[in-house]
C-alpha cells in the first residue's frame, strides 16, 4: 500500500467509529496501530535517502520535492521559501485527509490559503459534521485513573486556583509541559512511542486531533474534566448574591405564595442602552415588583368595574420611587339619584334590617386590618392584606334594585359592608339593635360567632325599613335575583346585641361605642420646607430639544393609553368625554365628565370629576403640596369648561407610619394645614374623604400623599375638549402668581377663573390644558397629538419656562380674530400649525414626539400585540333584495333579557325607546329550582308578546372566556324558549339583535352565521379573545358593507361609523371557506376601518385582529344581526371629542322595519 492508501484507510476506521458514535473495536485498533507504524516507517526512509533537500511531501504526493530549485544558486532564502510553501501544501494535504475534506484540498492550495486558516476551517467543519463526544475521567483505581486526575489537578494548580485535597501526583506534575502530557496520553491510549518525541506541533496536532472523536481517549477526557473541575470550584468560591432579595421562610399551606420580588420603579430588569449607561433597580425584601402590582391592580380593577356597568371616565398612575414601599390605590365615584327617591329618616324600635347580597365567608376577615396594619418582612408571613375577590354580578344585581324609585322609597336607612363587617355595617343604623347572626347568609358551614361578625365579605348592603314593609322589599329583591334576609330588629335599648346560636355573644352599651376607643393626645413637630431644595425653580436649558423629548418619557407624563383602555369607558352611554380624544385618540382628557344616568327622558346635566396632586411637590413641602393639589384640580376643572365656584372637594390622603416622633406628624398636618387654606381661599368646602397612615415597609415611606378631587355639576353646553382643533388658532397662557413663599393669590385665581368660565361660555375658548409639574412643552404636546397638528412656540417665550411647574396655569386655543375678545387676563405664547413643534432653530416631527410619549410604558401597558397593518380587500355587497315584514305593528315591542353578568339593559332599553320601541325588560332568576321554571315561562310569554329579542352586552359572573353568551346559550335552549324563538323568527317575521356578548350568545345559538338555534358546528365562526389579551376600550371605526340586513336599512352602503367598543374577547374567527361564503353572501354586515376608511389589520384601527377585518354578520336573510360594536351607546353630547358619524340608526331601521 502507498502512503497515500494507508492514510485513506486510516480515515474510514476513524469515520466508521465516529459515525457510530463509538471507540474503535479491537481489531480496528490493532489495523490503525499496524497502519501507523507502517506510515512512520516510510517517513523515517524518506527522511534518510532526501538530505537537507528533500521535503517530506513527496512521500505525500508532491513528487518532485528533491531540492533542484534550491540548486540554481537563490541561496538559503530561496531553499526556505521553497521548503515553506512545500510545508504549507504538506501540512494542508495531511489535514484535509485525515478528516474527510478532500475535495477541498485544491483550493485551499491554489488560493494560498494559511495552515491556520485551513486548520480553523477543519475544526469547524469537525463541530458541523460529528455528534459531539461527551469525554469524563473514570473514578476507577487504576494506574491511568490516577494519572488522569493527577493530570487535571496538576492543570488547575498551574492556573493558580487552590484546590482542596488534590490528586496524588499531581504537585509533581505541574512542571510537565503540555507537549509532553499530550505524548504522555497518546502513549495510554496505545500510539507506538517511536518518534512521538520528535513529531513537530502540527504533527503532533494531527494525532490528537484523532483521539477527539474517541470516547475513550485520555488528553481530550482530562481537557474536558480540567475545565469542568474549573467552574466547580470557582462556583464555590463565587459569593452568592440571591440572599440579598430572598429569604427562607416555611408556608403555612400549599398555596402559591409570591413573597420574594426584585422590586423598582417599574419593577423589571432593564436593558443596558448604547452608551451603556447602567440603571439599577431597587431591591427591597419580601415586596412584590412594581410592574406586577400595577398590572394586577389594574386587571383586577378594571375587571370588576367593567362587569358591575359603570363607566370609569379617568385612569392615571401617579410615579414616584417611595412608592414602592406600599402601593395604594384610590379613586372616587359619581352618583346621582332623583331628589324625591332619597328617603333619609331615623332609625325607629321594631324597624327591620334587612341583608341583601352576598354571603358572608372565611375569606373577609382581616382584610382592612392587614392593608392598615405595619408590617414588616415577618408580618407579612403571617398577616397579610389580602381582601378576598369581589362578587362583581351581585354589586350589579344590587345597583339595579336601587335604582328602581319603588325600592329606594321604602329604605329609611342603608350602610354598605366594609371594615367590621356585620358588626359595623348593622351596628352604626341603629342605637340599639339585636342582631341574629345565624340568619346571615353564609358561603358555608363552619364559621363562628366572631368570623360572621366581623367578615368583610363585600357586595351586601343593610337597610332600615318599616316592619310592614318587609314583605314587599323581600318582593323586589327577588324579582332582581337577589338573596336578601332578615337579620336583625331595632330595639329602644341603647345596646348592641349580638347572638349566635342562641346565646348573647356581645353585648354593649352604645355609650361605650360612641367613646371610640381610648383619647389619644400627641405632640407635632412641623418640618419646614428647605431652600436649598426648593421645588419652583427655573432651571437652565441647554439643549430644549432634548429636554423636550426627556420630558415627554418621564412616567409621569408618558402615554398610558394601553392602562386607561382597560376600563370600560363607555358603558350607561353618558360618557361627555373619551379618555383619549381627537381624530386618532391621543389627547389624554384631564377631567372626566359625564351626563347624569336618567332612567327616562333627556338632560344637559353633567358632572365633572378631576384631581390634583404632585409627589415630588409634596415631598420637598406637604403644605404646599396640598394647596397646589388643590389648586390644580380646580383648574383641570375650569380648563374643560367648568365653572369654578360650584366645585366640592373630596380629599384623600397616604402618609408614611406615625411614631411617639412629633416629626412623624410632621407631614399629615401640614398637607391639612394647606388643604384647608386652599379651601378658605377659594371659598369652597370639603365633603367626606379617606386618610390611610400606614405606607411604610421597613424603613422606606411613601412620599406624603393628600390627593384632591374635585366634582361639579355643569351643563353639557360648556364642556370643551383638550385636542387642538386648527392650524392657525392662536395659544395664549392663563398664568397664576406666586409670592415669596411660593403661595398663591387666592383673589387672582378666582378672577382669573371666573373670566375664564366667561370666555368659555362665549365660544372665545376652542380648547383648554391645565399646566401641571411638566410645564407648558408637555401639555401642548398633549394637546397636539389627538388630531396630529403642531405647534410653534414664540420667540418671547423663555426656555426655562416651558419645563417649568406650572400648576394652576391653563394655556388655550384661541381663533386668532377671537384672542383680543379675551375677557381674561393672558400671554400669546404660540400658534397652532398643520405639524410638528417648533421653538426658534428648534424643530420635533409630530410622529418622533409621538413615539417618544408612547415608548416608556409601551411594555408594561402595550397597546399593540401584533405587528402588521395589511389593509383587506373587500367590496360593498348591494342586495338585490331586503326582507320585508308582513306583520306590522304601529308600535313594535322589543324583548331584552338579562342574566347574571348582563350590563348593557338599561341602554339598550333606552336606544330602543328612542327609536320608538316599546321594551320589555326581564331578569333571569337562578336562586331555586322553582325560580328557574318561572323565569322559562316569563321568558316565552315575552318573547310570544315581542316582536324582536335583543341580547345585550355584559358578562357572566366573571365565567370568561365566553362571557354571559353562556348563560345566554344555555338558556335559551330550553325547548320552551326555543320554540318560541323560532315562532318569532320563522312565523312572525321577528327580528333578533345581539352587540358585544349578546353577539356571542347570537353565534353560539347558531342564530348566526345560521339563522336557525342549532348545535354549534366544530368549523363555525366564533369570537375569541383579542390578540392583544386583554379587554379594549376605545371608539373603533366601522364601515357598512352589505345593506342585506333590515337593521341597517337607514345606514349608508360604504359609509364608517364610530362607535364604542368595549370587550376582552371580541376576534371573530373563522375558516378561508366561511369567511368566502359569508361574504359571497353579502352576511358580513360591517368591518373595521382605518380612518381612510379602509378594512384592516392593523390593530390600532381593527381592535381585535379579527378576521378580515369582520366587525358584524347577519343570518342568511339578514335578519338577525351580531356585532361588536356598541351602537347604543350614543346621544347628545355623548363622546363629543371623538370624530366621525355615531348614528348608524339600528334601532331606527329595526322599528320602521314593522311600520
Amino acid at each position: 500500500m502507498t502512503r497515500e492508501q494507508m492514510l485513506a484507510r486510516q480515515n474510514e476506521i476513524l469515520q466508521a467509529a465516529r459515525a457510530e458514535s463509538r471507540a474503535m473495536t479491537a481489531e480496528e485498533r490493532a489495523e490503525f496501530d499496524t497502519l501507523q507504524r507502517s506510515i512512520e516507517a516510510l517517513d523515517r526512509a524518506g527522511a534518510t535517502a532526501g538530505g537537507e533537500g528533500s521535503s517530506r511531501g513527496a512521500a505525500a504526493g508532491e513528487g518532485e520535492g528533491n531540492g533542484d530549485e534550491g540548486g540554481e544558486g537563490n541561496g538559503d532564502g530561496a531553499r526556505s521559501a521553497v521548503e515553506n510553501e512545500r510545508a504549507r501544501i504538506r501540512q494542508i494535504e495531511e489535514m484535509c485527509r485525515d478528516f474527510g475534506m478532500n475535495e477541498q484540498v485544491r483550493g485551499f492550495i491554489d488560493n494560498g490559503t494559511t495552515v491556520e486558516q485551513v486548520r480553523a476551517a477543519v475544526i469547524e467543519h469537525m463541530r458541523q459534521a460529528s455528534a459531539p463526544v461527551h469525554t469524563g475521567v473514570s473514578v476507577g483505581d487504576s494506574a491511568e485513573d490516577k494519572f488522569r486526575r493527577a493530570a487535571v489537578d496538576s492543570l488547575l494548580l498551574k492556573a493558580g486556583l487552590q484546590i482542596e485535597n488534590p490528586a496524588d501526583g499531581a504537585r509533581q506534575m505541574i512542571g510537565m509541559r503540555m507537549r509532553d502530557l499530550a505524548i504522555e496520553c497518546l502513549q495510554m491510549d496505545g500510539t507506538s512511542e517511536r518518534g512521538l518525541n520528535r513529531r513537530n506541533s502540527d504533527e503532533l496536532y494531527s494525532l490528537l486531533s484523532r483521539g477527539f472523536y474517541n470516547p475513550e481517549a485520555a488528553f481530550p477526557a482530562i481537557l474536558d474534566q480540567t475545565i469542568e473541575k474549573a467552574y466547580r470550584e470557582g462556583h464555590k468560591k463565587v459569593a452568592v448574591t440571591f440572599d440579598r432579595f430572598t429569604k427562607k421562610g416555611s408556608l403555612p399551606d400549599f398555596k402559591t405564595h409570591d413573597n420574594y420580588y426584585v422590586a423598582g420603579p417599574v419593577g423589571e430588569f432593564l436593558e443596558v442602552p448604547e452608551n451603556g449607561e447602567l440603571k439599577h433597580d431597587v431591591f427591597t425584601d419580601d415586596k412584590l415588583p412594581q410592574r406586577k402590582l400595577v398590572n394586577g391592580a389594574a386587571n383586577g380593577y378594571s375587571s370588576y368595574g367593567n362587569q358591575i356597568g359603570l363607566a370609569t371616565g379617568y385612569v392615571k398612575e401617579i410615579y414616584h420611587p417611595n412608592y414602592v414601599a406600599k402601593r395604594m390605590e384610590i379613586g372616587a365615584v359619581m352618583g346621582a339619584a332623583p331628589r324625591k327617591d332619597v328617603i333619609r329618616e331615623t332609625s325607629d324600635p321594631g324597624d327591620l334590617i334587612i341583608l341583601l347580597g352576598g354571603e358572608t365567608g372565611r375569606d373577609g376577615c382581616g382584610g382592612a386590618t392587614g392593608s392598615s396594619k405595619v408590617h414588616t418582612e415577618k408580618s407579612i408571613e403571617t398577616c397579610g392584606a389580602e381582601v378576598q375577590k369581589g362578587n362583581a354580578p351581585t354589586e350589579r344585581k344590587i345597583q339595579r334594585l336601587f335604582r328602581r324609585p319603588e325600592v329606594t322609597r321604602l329604605i329609611k336607612k342603608c350602610n354598605d359592608f366594609g371594615a367590621g363587617g356585620v358588626s359595623v355595617a348593622i351596628g352604626e343604623l341603629a342605637d340599639g339593635l339585636k342582631v341574629n347572626l345565624d340568619l346571615v347568609p353564609k358561603k358555608y358551614a363552619g364559621l363562628d360567632g366572631t368570623e360572621i361578625a366581623i367578615s368583610e365579605s363585600q357586595e351586601r348592603m343593610a337597610v332600615v325599613v318599616d316592619k310592614k314593609d318587609e314583605a314587599e322589599f323581600l318582593k323586589y329583591a327577588a324579582e332582581e335575583n337577589l338573596e336578601a334576609t332578615t337579620v336583625a330588629v331595632v330595639t329602644e335599648d341603647p345596646r348592641l346585641v349580638l347572638s349566635w346560636r342562641g346565646k348573647e355573644i356581645v353585648n354593649i352599651s352604645r355609650a361605650f361605642l360612641d367613646t371610640n376607643g381610648a383619647h389619644q393626645e400627641t405632640t407635632v413637630a412641623v418640618d419646614l420646607p428647605t431652600e436649598q431644595d426648593k421645588y419652583f425653580v427655573r432651571n437652565e436649558v441647554g439643549d430644549v430639544r432634548a429636554k423636550w423629548l426627556d420630558t415627554l418619557k418621564d412616567l409621569n407624563v408618558c402615554s398610558q393609553k394601553g392602562l386607561v383602555e382597560m376600563f370600560d369607558s363607555s358603558i350607561g352611554a353618558g360618557s361627555v368625554l373619551m379618555p383619549y380624544g381627537g381624530k386618532y385618540q391621543l389627547t389624554e382628557t384631564q377631567t372626566m365628565v359625564a351626563k347624569l344616568p336618567v332612567l327616562e327622558g333627556k338632560t344637559d346635566t353633567v358632572t365633572m370629576m378631576s384631581y390634583g396632586f404632585d409627589p415630588y411637590l409634596s415631598s420637598w413641602s406637604p403644605y404646599h403640596g396640598a394647596v397646589y393639589a388643590v389648586i390644580e384640580s380646580v383648574a383641570r376643572i375650569v380648563a374643560a369648561g367648568g365653572d369654578y365656584s360650584r366645585i366640592r372637594f373630596t380629599f384623600q390622603e397616604y402618609f408614611r407610619r406615625m411614631t411617639e416622633d412629633p416629626h412623624r406628624w410632621s407631614q399629615p398636618f401640614a398637607a391639612l394645614l394647606g388643604a384647608y387654606s386652599a379651601q378658605l381661599g377659594f371659598g369652597l368646602p370639603s365633603i367626606g374623604g379617606k386618610d390611610s397612615m400606614s405606607g411604610t415597609f421597613n424603613e422606606i415611606d411613601v412620599p406624603p400623599t393628600l390627593v384632591s378631587f374635585a366634582v361639579d355639576v355643569a351643563s353639557d353646553k360648556t364642556i370643551i375638549t383638550p385636542e387642538l382643533k386648527k392650524a392657525g388658532n392662536k395659544l395664549v397662557l392663563v398664568q397664576i402668581h406666586r409670592d415669596a413663599y411660593d403661595l398663591p393669590d387666592y383673589g387672582e385665581i378666582k378672577e382669573l377663573y371666573g373670566k375664564f368660565f366667561e370666555d368659555v361660555k362665549a365660544g372665545r375658548i376652542l380648547s383648554a390644558y391645565a399646566l401641571d409639574g411638566s410645564g407648558l412643552a408637555a401639555a401642548v404636546s398633549k394637546m397636539s397629538f389627538g388630531n396630529k397638528l403642531g405647534v410653534k412656540i414664540e420667540a418671547n417665550v423663555d426656555k426655562r419656562d416651558l419645563f417649568t411647574a406650572g400648576f394652576g396655569d391653563i394655556v388655550a386655543e384661541v381663533p386668532a380674530d377671537k384672542v383680543a375678545e379675551l375677557g381674561v387676563t393672558y400671554t400669546v405664547v404660540g400658534e397652532v400649525t398643520e405639524s410638528g413643534f417648533a421653538y426658534g432653530d428648534m424643530k420635533i416631527d409630530t410622529e418622533e414626539a409621538l413615539k417618544t410619549w408612547e415608548e416608556p410604558l409601551e411594555k408594561v401597558f402595550p397597546t399593540t400585540a401584533v405587528a402588521g397593518a395589511e389593509k383587506v380587500e373587500s367590496p360593498l355587497y348591494k342586495a338585490d333584495s331586503v326582507y320585508v315584514c308582513k306583520h306590522k305593528v304601529a308600535r313594535p315591542t322589543v324583548f331584552i333579557p338579562v342574566f347574571p353578568g348582563t350590563n348593557c339593559e338599561y341602554d339598550s332599553a333606552k336606544a330602543f325607546e328612542r327609536a320608538g320601541a316599546e321594551p320589555i325588560v326581564k331578569v333571569f332568576k337562578n336562586q331555586s329550582a322553582e325560580d328557574i321554571r318561572d323565569s322559562v315561562e316569563v321568558f316565552a310569554k315575552a318573547i310570544d308578546q315581542a316582536q324582536m329579542i335583543m341580547f345585550p352586552g355584559g358578562f357572566s359572573a366573571g365565567d370568561e372566556p365566553e362571557g354571559s353568551a353562556k348563560f345566554f346559550a344555555t338558556a335559551f335552549r330550553n325547548e320552551k324558549m326555543k320554540e318560541a324563538v323560532m315562532d318569532l323568527l320563522n312565523n312572525r317575521d321577528g327580528l333578533a339583535l345581539g352587540i358585544c356578548n349578546g353577539f356571542q350568545a347570537l353565534i353560539k345559538l347558531g342564530l348566526v352565521p345560521y339563522g336557525q338555534i342549532h348545535t354549534q358546528q366544530a368549523d363555525a365562526p366564533t369570537l375569541t379573545y383579542n390578540t392583544i389579551g386583554r379587554h379594549i376600550s376605545k371608539m373603533v371605526y366601522t364601515k357598512v358593507v352589505s345593506d342585506k340586513s333590515p337593521w341597517l336599512a337607514q345606514a349608508t352602503l360604504g359609509q364608517t361609523y364610530c362607535n364604542p367598543a368595549s370587550h376582552g374577547e371580541g376576534r371573530f374567527v373563522a375558516s378561508k371557506e366561511w369567511l368566502d361564503k359569508l361574504f359571497a353572501n353579502g352576511q358580513v354586515a360591517t368591518q373595521y376601518v382605518d380612518e381612510a376608511g379602509n378594512p384592516t389589520m392593523d390593530e390600532e384601527w381593527n381592535v381585535n385582529g379579527s378576521y378580515m377585518a369582520i366587525e358584524g354578520i347577519t343570518s342568511p336573510d339578514g335578519r338577525v344581526l351580531g356585532k361588536m360594536a356598541h351602537s347604543e351607546r350614543r346621544g347628545e353630547s355623548v363622546a363629543i371629542n371623538i370624530y366621525g358619524e355615531q348614528d348608524m340608526k339600528i334601532f331606527e331601521s329595526g322599528v320602521a322595519y314593522f311600520k
